[in-house]
């Protein structure tokens, strides 16, 4: 019994159920990671290169950084397909502080509304106590491995953080698809 609703004062749980609340349950009940909110899984970069902690149908996985003074392109491998950044992306690797690179990854939510996808954040120096850094951030989909988004990232104070996508066409030049988002073997 809950509480006093009717002409008695009482009123039975099933009383209460609007359909507005049964449709909200029903919604709850069919997709709770939206209920309990979405969270990438961490990805560990070993010093050889190789992403560990992703799902057998994306191994091997590695990527491959070049010396951090150097001229290669960083190169991406998911499965049977690499990603070699352009020029334009490599030197955010080059810049970024390495020790606290970030990787994670998502591949457990509907690929309609996004794809699967890895998320490499590049913070030119130790994020502050909150987490917060400036650097770059780059999203790419792990299942056609393409760039999709590349962002500034902000710090403001220690309190707050803004990203900024950055316009691959106007940063990396308008060499074409192919020098945009790197090449796919």
């Amino acid at each position: 019994m809950m509480g006093a609703c009717d002409e008695r004062g009482m009123k039975t749980w099933s009383d209460c159920l609007t359909s507005r609340t049964i449709v909200l349950l029903l919604f709850l009940i069919a997709q709770p990671h939206i209920a309990l909110g979405h969270q990438d899984r961490l990805i560990r970069l070993a010093s050889d290169g190789r992403l560990q902690g992703l799902p057998p149908e994306y191994e091997p996985a590695h990527l491959l950084l070049p010396p951090a003074k150097g001229t290669e392109h960083v190169v991406l491998q998911l499965g049977g397909k690499h990603l070699e950044f352009p020029d334009c992306l490599s030197v955010l690797f080059a810049k970024a502080s390495r020790p606290h690179m970030l990787l994670s990854v998502s591949w457990y939510h509907d690929p309609k509304l996004l794809p699967y996808y890895l998320s490499i954040r590049l913070p030119i120096s130790a994020p502050n106590a909150h987490g917060f850094y400036d650097g770059w951030s780059i999203l790419v989909d792990i299942t056609s491995v393409r760039v999709l988004k590349v962002e500034a990232v902000f710090s403001i104070g220690d309190a707050a953080q803004r990203e900024q996508e950055i316009d691959l066409k106007t940063f990396c030049g308008s060499g074409g698809v192919t020098e945009l988002i790197g090449r796919i073997r």
